[in-house]
């Protein structure tokens, strides 16, 4: 008995032990005669005995436990309850916007290997792809060199999404020996296959002449396209009337455009990185993209053609998703995050859309390194694992918005796109307001502010180029462009490549 506790509390002690073996003893009876059902149904004759004829010891213990001090008692005055176990395997949730096909075993079982999706991305346990209704009737209007093609605003993830198709996905007509390479090689051979197979002649047929269109007609077939035939960040209106580098024979009607559609807020925080050629930052780039409603956009997507003119960055992205959205052509709408997410299964549905098969699973290549790089991609690129961990962030997703800027996105955006791809925006992860600071943006660039202007902020350095402008240091004696030039030889290397494009 426990140090210093009363005889009447020993002898209660003992006479619980003694009720609590009566009352299991009487329950051991019963389960032998009837078994017991789980589910509470009317079926379970213990459970009706037990209702109607209690034991006699449970009387008696009821009343000597009101007795008792709760101290000495361990045991629940009720029965806990069994909760009742559902009948067959659990409902796998679909976004309802979604016409989508039934999910198969197979996508199942790869979507439970791979990275969950962020929460704050909606309650979908599959991938978020619109159009999969209109895949059977795509392939029954083509031939096999029918063939699936990028397609997207600039920085949402075209480039991956190419190398993963043409790495994991075996399509019929497809060029031997371009598509993919071993998935143990390293990572150098896999980027040269990838040039190669952009560098081939993409029109199928023949078409424009020369000696490419000799050499394609003795060798038939179907490379994958890098974009669609009228340019992958071109708008769609731009179908029938342009055609990009390269896709001059390329028949329309065999492609399937595979249109990315990235979350609004970090595709813009992207945009403010590398606008490419969308104009819109106009001097606040510190606290891009804030204020949006300052952000009016100008879209010069071809030299040739005329600028396009958007009130802001939201206006771009609801403008050129929604004209793919409302296309009553075959088309697919992929969600960037769940090709991040969700590769696998991602890649193999739209892989079983055109008609091809996706690799096994130990062949898989998931593409871990940069999807995108060299001129005109800027200088950050981050590979899968980085993305992951910064695409699953909540509160960097809201980074420099404040309040003015989520109602203006919530009166901007397109709300079909925004309930489709679960992209809902709300104050509740907002940060503390950005204001700019010039010492901060300075020091970001490598440089400080002076009575003279910015200056390096290394004071032994020979200058800083920031922004295709270079800043002297006046400091350092000797300090000049010229001998910037001769301590960075990549940078005459940059610049003969550009005078060769050129």
């Amino acid at each position: 008995s426990p140090r210093g506790a009363p005889p009447d509390a020993c002898f209660a002690g003992v006479l619980l032990v003694a009720a609590g073996l009566a009352v299991a003893t009487w329950h051991v009876r019963g389960a032998a005669s009837t078994p017991a059902r789980l589910d509470g149904s009317a079926g379970s004759s213990t459970s009706k005995r037990a209702a109607e004829h209690p034991p006699p010891m449970a009387a008696s213990l009821r009343a000597f436990r009101e007795s008792v001090p709760d101290v000495f008692l361990e045991v629940p005055a009720e029965p806990v309850p069994v909760a009742a176990v559902p009948p067959g395997p659990p409902r796998i949730d679909v976004a309802e916007e979604v016409h989508s096909a039934p999910p198969s075993e197979d996508t199942v079982s790869i979507a439970l290997d791979e990275p969950s999706l962020p929460a704050f991305y909606g309650p979908s346990t599959r991938a978020v792809i619109a159009g999969e209704e209109r895949c059977a009737a795509f392939r029954a209007a083509t031939s096999d060199d029918r063939r699936a093609a990028p397609a997207g605003l600039f920085n949402t993830g075209t480039n991956l999404l190419w190398k993963l198709l043409r790495r994991n996905c075996v399509m019929p007509r497809e060029c031997p020996g371009l598509r993919r390479d071993d998935a143990s090689a390293p990572r150098a051979r896999r980027e040269a296959a990838d040039t190669a197979a952009l560098g081939e002649v993409v029109s199928v047929g023949g078409g424009g002449g020369g000696r490419s269109s000799r050499h394609h007609r003795a060798r038939p077939c179907a490379p994958f396209l890098a974009q669609v035939p009228w340019g992958k960040h071109n708008p769609l209106e731009w179908r029938g009337s342009h055609v990009a580098e390269r896709h001059a024979g390329v028949d329309h009607t065999q492609v399937l455009p595979v249109v990315l559609v990235k979350d609004p807020l970090t595709w813009m925080a992207s945009m403010c990185r590398m606008e490419y050629a969308a104009k819109f930052r106009h001097g606040h780039a510190q606290c891009c993209p804030s204020p949006i409603d300052r952000t009016a956009t100008e879209a010069r997507f071809r030299k040739e053609r005329p600028t396009k003119r958007y009130a802001s960055i939201a206006h771009l992205w609801s403008a050129w998703n929604a004209a793919y959205l409302d296309d009553p052509s075959p088309r697919l709408l992929v969600r960037y995050e769940d090709l991040l997410f969700r590769t696998r299964e991602t890649v193999t549905r739209i892989c079983a859309c055109v008609g091809g098969a996706a690799v096994e699973a130990d062949r898989f290549d998931w593409v871990d390194g940069a999807a995108k790089g060299g001129a005109g991609h800027g200088y950050a690129s981050t590979g899968r694992d980085a993305a992951l961990a910064k695409y699953r962030n909540e509160s960097r997703r809201y980074a420099n918005l404040d309040e003015d800027d989520i109602a203006y996105l919530q009166r901007h955006l397109d709300a079909r796109l925004v309930a489709l791809f679960h992209y809902n925006v709300s104050t509740r992860l907002l940060r503390e307001q950005c204001i700019p600071s010039r010492e901060l943006y300075l020091r970001g660039l490598g440089l400080k502010p002076a009575p003279g202007g910015a200056v390096p902020l290394d004071d032994q350095s020979d200058g800083v180029l920031a922004r295709g402008i270079f800043y002297k240091n006046p400091n350092k004696p000797g300090s000049s462009f010229a001998a910037y030039r001769r301590k960075h030889p990549d940078f005459a290397a940059r610049a003969r490549r550009r005078r060769r494009r050129r």
